[in-house]
């Protein structure tokens, strides 16, 4: 059996979409991984699992969860018996990634755990950020924002000399701030996490940080620099065809919408969010998010139609009530 400290013989053209995910350009890797076909690898166990992981990991990308789900469980699966630790824990963090976007949290904590422990064994220091992230993701969501503030902490000490993940783990950082309350930190760690993806030409993180700034200034009744928050996303997201960050900026223009008073443009786009969520990622937690908020411009244009509905109905039964005293009064005459 093969052990962890050997070096895998690969096709070269798993090793560079292997590359070029590592270098955060998924659309070239995309177009990589539709020139190859699964019989290319059938002779070779640790490259099947590859192909199946790359294409698993490409389908999370795009929204197919499902599908992804199924490959990288096959993937898993045929590596169950190598000692291949790094591989192994790279299934393992997508398949927490894919639970989590279910809203299996029990399920996807399990996973990014098990990630740690492979990475931890084969000493993979980018393994163990994404890991730990992970599970700093899992306890924001179960509003757990002390526990979930260390893992990302003890993240950034692993990401020392990796500005790239360090930017991004601060951008993560403040948006947990947000959440807890610590509206000042947050606005602080989000604006050097901006600073610093710029710098190093990362959209997804660039988007990203501009659309939690949005939202904390939404947080903060700070309507106009919201709106310009998420102008500033919107540009990147349409250009770099950000799936998840389009759904995000729908939500939260949504929001926008509906704190402003506009609740016919809050529902107009939530709606949009909700139709695409459906056709997509219709089990997915942010497809519950949006579905959510949705249901909350939905009760607001009801109350606005109940109101204005209201002294139509207040001046219908004042007439009817003076009619009867009327003919109350004519009939005792």
């Amino acid at each position: 059996m093969p052990t962890s400290q050997q070096k895998i013989s690969l096709d070269n053209r798993l090793l560079e979409i292997e590359e070029l995910y590592r270098q955060r350009k998924p659309d070239i890797a995309h177009e990589k991984i539709k020139l190859l076909q699964e019989s290319d690898f059938q002779s070779n166990q640790i490259e099947l699992a590859v192909y199946k992981y790359l294409v698993a990991f490409d389908l999370f990308n795009s929204g197919n969860y499902k599908e992804s789900e199924t490959l990288a469980l096959a993937a898993s699966k045929l590596l169950a018996t190598t000692a291949f630790h790094v591989r192994v824990g790279r299934i393992q963090l997508l398949l927490y990634r894919i639970n989590t976007e279910f809203g299996r949290y029990q399920a996807a904590e399990t996973f990014a755990h098990d990630a740690l422990a492979f990475f931890r064994r084969a000493d993979d220091q980018t393994g163990m950020i994404g890991s730990l992230n992970g599970l700093a993701r899992i306890n924001f969501v179960r509003c757990n924002f002390g526990k979930s503030i260390e893992y990302i902490n003890e993240a950034i000490e692993h990401s020392r000399g990796d500005n790239v993940r360090m930017a991004e783990l601060i951008g993560n950082l403040g948006r947990v701030e947000i959440l807890n309350g610590d509206w000042e930190a947050a606005e602080e760690h989000l604006k050097t996490a901006l600073k610093l993806a710029k710098e190093l030409d990362q959209p997804l993180s660039i988007s990203r940080n501009h659309l939690s700034l949005g939202y904390l200034n939404l947080r903060m009744r700070q309507y106009i620099a919201a709106a310009r928050e998420f102008r500033a996303a919107a540009q990147i997201i349409e250009e770099k065809e950000l799936f998840r960050e389009k759904l995000l900026l729908m939500e939260y223009e949504g929001e926008l919408a509906l704190e402003m008073g506009d609740i016919v443009q809050a529902k107009k786009i939530l709606t949009q969010a909700r139709d695409i969520c459906r056709d997509s990622i219709p089990e997915s937690s942010l497809a519950a998010q949006i579905n959510r908020r949705l249901a909350q411009a939905e009760l607001a244009l009801d109350n606005a139609e109940l109101q204005k509905k209201t002294p139509e109905l207040e001046r219908f039964l004042f007439a009817l009530t003076t009619h009867r005293t009327g003919s109350a009064r004519t009939a005792a005459r």
